[in-house]
């Protein structure tokens, strides 16, 4: 942990050789497809005011369709990304995006979260859900870097988020 209170993820999974910084304190798991190739370092935060959501980070990693993936360019994943929000969901901005040395699309939507229950856990009412995507192609791999906050919130996580992005780095 350096002096400002932040971990590296230093990545050596195929697919994920990447580094970037998170915040110390926050739990990180990592993942991996088992019906599409994909490997994917989550971070959670903490719990909203509420205790109903819990703000995470995330960076996925997948190959491209020529090399087993399901998207044959970063456009069609953005594509596809888009196509498959909730249903009130909305694209509160969209533009090109550029980090280190990869080129994508950098979208923020927003929805809201319906108040659901599962295997005895109860999320008692909606939530206003913010969520920043950066969808970057490297080489032959997509990579999907992700915000998602209580949209009430997010302004407090928006600068972790930042923080990763400077500091993200392809090994």
């Amino acid at each position: 942990m350096d002096a400002e209170g932040y971990d590296e993820y230093v990545g050596s999974a195929p697919l994920l050789t990447v580094r970037f910084q998170y915040p110390a304190g926050w739990s990180l798991q990592e993942e991996q497809g088992q019906q599409q190739p994909f490997r994917q370092v989550r971070i959670m935060g903490p719990r909203n005011a509420d205790e109903t959501y819990r703000c995470y980070l995330a960076v996925l990693a997948t190959p491209m369709a020529a090399a087993g993936g399901a998207h044959a360019s970063v456009e069609e994943m953005a594509r596809q990304y888009a196509g498959h929000l909730q249903r009130d969901a909305q694209v509160v901005a969209s533009q090109d995006a550029s980090l280190a040395g990869a080129k994508g699309r950098d979208l923020t939507v927003s929805y809201t979260q319906s108040a659901w229950r599962f295997h005895g856990v109860h999320q008692p009412g909606p939530v206003p859900v913010k969520v920043r995507t950066l969808l970057l192609q490297k080489g032959a791999t997509l990579y999907q870097l992700t915000l998602s906050a209580d949209a009430r919130e997010y302004e407090r996580y928006a600068p972790v988020f930042e923080r990763l992005l400077r500091s993200f780095q392809f090994q």
